[in-house]
């Protein structure tokens, strides 16, 4: 019998197969792919639609926070990246990232922006309430701070925005541990000098002792350099700045006195309307205030022995310079010079003085070619302490470790000494004022003159007194800074200087 296959074997099954559950995946999977169309829709549109401003401040809504809004609607509407967005493994996930990055973007902004907005109320609550009387810095903290979160110049040179903990009003209380660590650096190593009363002195015959009082006190040198570290220290102590700045605001009977103080030592145009001229005033008239009186016991031999040495010292001093007092005699002649002659005299005198000084100069140590000073035409004039007090350096200020201080630009702090010694360049005819290894600017013989002229003129410059010898109102420009660095001034309030015996 042969062998007869079924009439469907090779139909593929056409006649019995079932497609319905093929049908129903396939619906399923476009329901699926519908939905999750439908979600990445609602989703975007909700992250497109969710960023609103309310609470935000103005200034970063125009121009900032709107702009990056509308360009963040666009990015998420552009067919193309939506194409993206809503199959985000076509781009490796580039765009999705992108869009989510701007949407937090703008979202974290918003809450920034509300949270600028309470800083400022807070700002202005503390300042109505007066707890807060803000200074300098906090005015440039409060401008920065004012400005948009997108304005570059918020920013500070690194790139850091507003630090409120660098408010004052955080600032911690300048406490009586915080200003005895002020007072010792004001005061720094600076001694009063002792006054003897040798009129009360008692010599007791049967042991040969004397007993001498005395009073110590500051110099009227002293005081203005306690001064100028307190007015120094002002800067770089947050504390003690916020102290002063409240007392200025405060204390009207403190700030009537310190000014008085202060125009009686700088001029009756000296204004005290800073913490740091409070300062300074402040501890300029607790220095002229000390007095500490005592008693030094010695044998009489040698108090006897001490004076006869502090005579020698004292004659020796008075004849060490000599020429010290022909410049005496030519300031002299300066202030007297009410007629032309007479300025002409003393011009040649003072000339007369200057070439002197550079005939009686000593020539320079072969090591200062290591600092760059040409040695071969350079000499160290033979110069009185009336003479440098014409004269003075900018040196750097160091705190306690020897290190050079700086101002918030990071620009090194400076300030003023007079200077030890004049080097003066026959070749270049410059001289330039040296104290402790730093020199001060160069100048030409008409800044010398000016600075010696306004030196014997005693308070404002008198350079037109002298005619005769070519020196011009003002002098060079070099000699306008020596003339300004050298005019004195009556100083009332400070004590007068004494003549102390050393013992």
């Amino acid at each position: 019998m042969a062998l007869q296959n079924p009439p469907n074997l090779y139909s593929g099954g056409q006649g019995v197969f079932d497609s319905r559950p093929v049908l129903m995946f396939q619906a399923n999977l476009m329901a699926k792919k519908k939905a999750k169309e439908d979600a990445l829709e609602a989703y975007y549109g909700k992250s497109l639609q969710d960023v609103t401003p309310a609470g935000m401040r103005n200034k970063d809504i125009v121009g900032g926070w709107s702009q990056q809004l509308e360009e963040f609607k666009n990015f998420g509407m552009n067919p193309e990246n939506k194409k993206y967005l809503l199959n985000p493994s076509l781009d490796g996930h580039k765009t999705v990232t992108e869009f989510n990055r701007r949407h937090t973007k703008l979202l974290s902004d918003a809450e920034r922006s509300k949270q600028e907005l309470k800083d400022e109320n807070m700002l202005n609550e503390q300042r109505v309430s007066g707890k807060w009387n803000p200074d300098d810095d906090d005015m440039v903290l409060i401008d920065r701070k004012g400005k948009s979160i997108y304005d570059p110049s918020r920013y500070d040179e690194l790139g850091r925005d507003v630090d409120l903990t660098n408010i004052s009003f955080n600032t911690p209380e300048f406490d009586t541990v915080r200003q005895a660590k002020a007072d010792k650096l004001i005061f720094g190593n600076i001694k009063g000098g002792k006054t003897y009363d040798e009129k009360n002195a008692i010599n007791d015959k049967k042991t040969g002792q004397v007993i001498m009082p005395y009073v110590e006190t500051y110099s009227t040198e002293n005081i203005e350099q306690i001064g100028n570290n307190a007015e120094r220290a002002v800067s770089s102590d947050k504390s003690m700045r916020k102290a002063y700045n409240d007392l200025l605001h405060n204390d009207p009977e403190l700030v009537a006195k310190a000014t008085g103080f202060l125009q009686g030592v700088e001029g009756k145009n000296a204004v005290v309307d800073t913490p740091a001229k409070l300062a300074k005033a402040d501890y300029m008239m607790k220095a002229a205030s000390y007095a500490k009186r005592g008693e030094e016991v010695k044998t009489d031999w040698k108090y006897q022995m001490e004076k006869r040495y502090a005579n020698q010292v004292d004659f020796e001093d008075n004849h060490k310079f000599p020429h010290q007092v022909a410049l005496a005699n030519i300031y002299s002649k300066i202030r007297r010079a009410d007629s032309e002659y007479k300025q002409n005299e003393a011009y040649n005198n003072l000339e007369d003085y200057r070439l002197n000084q550079i005939k009686n100069g000593s020539k320079l140590p072969s090591m200062f070619g290591n600092l760059g000073i040409d040695t071969d035409n350079t000499i160290k004039l033979n110069v009185s302490p009336t003479d440098l007090d014409n004269f003075d350096v900018e040196i750097p200020v160091v705190d306690e470790d020897g290190k050079p201080k700086t101002d918030k630009n990071g620009k090194p702090l400076l300030t003023k000494s007079k200077a030890k010694d004049i080097f003066y360049n026959t070749k270049t005819e410059e001289y330039t004022p040296v104290v402790d290894g730093y020199m001060g600017n160069k100048f030409k013989k008409d800044g010398w003159l000016v600075s010696y002229v306004n030196g014997a003129a005693n308070t404002t410059p008198k350079i037109n007194m002298l005619s005769g010898g070519g020196v011009k109102s003002g002098g060079t420009k070099e000699g306008k800074k020596s003339s300004a660095s050298s005019s004195k001034s009556d100083r009332p309030n400070l004590p007068k200087s004494k003549t102390k015996i050393s013992w």
